[in-house]
């Protein structure tokens, strides 16, 4: 930690105090103001900081565990979750706090157990039956989600994450039009959401209006130039509409960028598929053929990969 995040803490309390304002208040403030910059280390510095003079204050606590829980610091994200808990056993932030922790853990009957209390001691926070609904969707317990999700919005209609969220089940339902129409709101709360664009498009695909997708996957690569999954879809939708010189630029670019990213090889495999078709119908089959044989050993067990990588030799 930074000296001069200890010394601008010092700061930010002393004038709080003086100012007979509480100093969990400001810290926080302080705190969503370098989240919302992009700053999310100064943020979590900023709370660490904090709680070397409160380190009782379960707001600061839970905040403090919720960017733990950001970066991946499950473990310690939770020991500081059961802290608040036991300073404050009806804090449901907390158990929402820890419900959001066991849920990224894969442990969703301790996950549903936390979440249950967190509705039990506050039930009009929207947020909380949004965790609750999330555990439910992961737990193939659609309708539940579906009740809960309902239940969210009626109390926040101003959430485009919950909209999406909500736009996420009716998509895993196959409700097509239903998500598309969340995804619609959520892009109108939130015009910058790149999620609910990249899904609506997904939807769009599914329902082959190509066009519409293309329009949400071209917003999406503005919005996230560095995200292949961006690329990627574009490109099978090109690939849909026959443009395959589009496609095999698209899937290029989709390749180069998943170095960032830590993706399943058989996920890389069909990318490079893909590609080897785009590469097939723009006769770069020497291309095509390296792009099949790549697919085979990043995923051996697609027959299809082989299939074509054995037609691509043969020409």
């Amino acid at each position: 930690m930074a000296p001069d995040i200890k010394h601008e803490v010092d700061e930010i309390i002393g004038t709080a105090q003086a100012a007979g304002e509480d100093p969990a208040d400001a810290i926080l403030k302080h705190a969503n103001d370098y989240w919302m910059n992009g700053d999310s280390d100064w943020a979590f510095d900023t709370l660490s900081a904090s709680l070397l003079h409160f380190p009782d204050n379960t707001r600061l606590l839970n905040e403090h565990a919720s960017y733990l829980l950001y970066k991946k610091e499950y473990a310690s994200a939770l020991v500081e979750q059961a802290r608040c808990i036991a300073l404050e056993p009806q804090n449901a932030a907390a158990y929402n706090s820890r419900a959001d922790t066991y849920t990224r853990l894969g442990l969703y009957g301790a996950a549903l157990t936390d979440a249950n209390m967190a509705v039990q001691i506050n039930s009009s926070n929207a947020s909380y039956y949004n965790t609750r609904a999330l555990i439910y969707t992961k737990t193939d317990k659609l309708e539940e989600s579906l009740k809960d999700y309902n239940r969210a919005i009626e109390l926040d209609k101003e959430s485009f994450f919950i909209f999406s969220n909500r736009g996420d089940l009716y998509q895993k339902m196959e409700i097509w039009d239903n998500a598309i129409v969340d995804y619609t709101h959520s892009i109108f709360l939130y015009p910058q959401f790149v999620h609910a664009y990249r899904e609506r498009g997904i939807c769009y695909t599914t329902i082959k209006k190509y066009n519409l997708a293309l329009a949400d996957f071209n917003e999406a690569v503005k919005l996230e130039p560095d995200v292949y999954l961006n690329f990627f879809y574009r490109g099978d939708v090109y690939s849909l509409q026959e443009e395959w010189t589009a496609a095999r630029s698209d899937f290029t670019k989709s390749i180069e960028l998943t170095s960032e990213y830590d993706i399943e090889e058989r996920e890389l495999g069909a990318i490079y598929f893909l590609r080897g078709i785009a590469n097939t119908h723009t006769r770069n089959f020497q291309e095509a053929q390296s792009d099949f044989e790549q697919a085979v050993q990043l995923d051996p067990d697609a027959p299809q990969y082989r299939k074509y990588h054995n037609a691509a030799k043969r020409n």
